[in-house]
């Protein structure tokens, strides 16, 4: 059985969901990029994946778009059942265009190369220093890599759907998102649940453009560009945070948060790993083992767990040593600390504070859940300072997107000094 006419949606944010640091590149916020989606899938366990289109289609996302706006990209039928997560795949050669942006990272180590603050643009050959007059993208192919990738995003909730709600005790578990052919299951105020016909299933396909393309500044190269991510439904609101040292090493954090104020993603980078030895690097994932009655994920397996405290404006969650792709790796499958980051129910401009801690001095065992842990932390003891630099919060989710507005983003606060879209200009 299917339930019919579910919407996959393109859709543009203010989080940087960001790839590994690149070593010797810089970052640059783009103008546009497109990608070429070849087919979705829905997850249903290790080896069971539900097609929900193979056609192929394109999206360019602009850093013009107003945040949280989403584009279809086909309205399809989802079979009824349990989900922890999308598959994606697309062609790796992406269609990058910068026009007039400024490179971010440190200066080129040769002469004749680019230093912080270097204006970029791209023709069909590749980036360039000097203007020229009407910029084209430039198709970026990631080296060593095959004509397509597809990567796979764990849901933090379980998506369950069926065909009604009297259906969701026996289908499905504790903690899942159901969804049904009328609407969604919520919490009602008699401490049941009731269905909401205004909350559709949707997924959503995102990317951000902050700080996500790498460029070499000795060659000119690109070294890595924006990655696509997957959730279930739209989401309430995303901070992203940055830091820039003395030697131009920038870092880059960035938080998304689901209507009900839940985190849904927390991503870290730094370009350099030596640079801000406060912050633990690596994966914001956990190879789970055992969980609390109201988590739901499929385990032992891959999964992302992470916390916001609303009252404490304080995000927490571990973080591997390494992209860890396979459970039996005992060397990069291991928490090696907790980043924890406080002070985010503040403005732009504002500054929060990021400390990787001891996996032992945060909630997560005590709250049920199980993974492997280093003996060492990565931290040395030592906080990051974070600037609050854009705020993505149309709904008022976090109430702190009160100055810096962005003209033609609703809800969207920008630090000072980015332009008139909200990004480093």
């Amino acid at each position: 059985m299917l339930l019919p006419s579910t919407r996959i949606a393109a859709l543009g944010l203010g989080l940087s969901l960001l790839a590994p640091a690149v070593a010797f590149a810089g970052p640059v916020t783009p103008t546009a990029v497109t990608f070429t989606f070849n087919s979705i899938s829905l997850v249903a366990g290790a080896s069971d994946y539900r097609s929900l289109t193979t056609s192929t289609s394109t999206k360019t996302f602009r850093r013009a778009d107003p945040d949280f706006e989403g584009t279809t990209l086909s309205d399809v039928d989802v079979p009824y059942g349990r989900y922890t997560g999308l598959s994606v795949c697309y062609q790796s050669a992406l269609q990058i265009l910068l026009d007039g942006v400024t490179y971010q990272g440190y200066a080129a180590a040769s002469p004749g190369g680019v230093d912080f603050g270097t204006r970029l643009w791209t023709t069909a050959s590749g980036v360039t220093a000097t203007d020229p007059g009407t910029a084209a993208p430039y198709t970026y192919v990631p080296e060593g890599s095959s004509a397509q990738w597809c990567t796979t995003d764990k849901f933090m909730k379980t998506l369950c759907v069926v065909e009604s709600a009297s259906d969701a005790a026996s289908d499905c578990k504790p903690g899942d998102d159901v969804y049904t052919a009328q609407g969604k299951l919520v919490a009602a105020g008699d401490g049941g649940q009731t269905t909401d016909a205004q909350l559709t299933l949707r997924l959503y396909l995102m990317t951000d453009l902050y700080n996500s393309v790498e460029v070499d500044p000795s060659t000119l190269a690109v070294r890595w560009g924006p990655s696509i991510h997957a959730t279930v439904g739209e989401p309430g609101a995303a901070l992203h945070l940055t830091a820039t040292d003395g030697q131009r090493n920038t870092a880059d954090v960035g938080f998304l948060f689901a209507p009900d104020s839940s985190l849904i993603w927390a991503q870290y980078s730094k370009t350099d790993g030596a640079a801000y030895p406060g912050m633990c690097a690596g994966q914001s994932s956990v190879y789970l083992t055992a969980q609390p009655a109201t988590a739901s994920f499929d385990i032992p397996g891959i999964c992302p767990i992470g916390l916001f405290d609303a009252a404490q404006g304080m995000v927490i969650g571990p973080i591997l040593g390494g992209p860890c792709l396979d459970e039996s790796d005992s060397t990069q499958c291991v928490v090696v600390g907790d980043n924890r980051t406080t002070g985010l129910l503040q403005g732009v401009d504002r500054t929060a504070q990021l400390t990787c801690i001891p996996d032992s001095q945060g909630p997560f065992e005590a709250m049920g859940y199980a993974y492997r842990t280093s003996p060492q932390f990565a931290g040395d003891g030592s906080s990051v300072p974070l600037t609050i630099a854009r705020i993505v919060d149309p709904g008022n989710l976090l109430g702190t997107c009160t100055s810096g507005f962005v003209e033609g983003h609703s809800g969207t606060c920008a630090k000072t000094g980015n332009g008139a879209d909200g990004y480093p200009q």
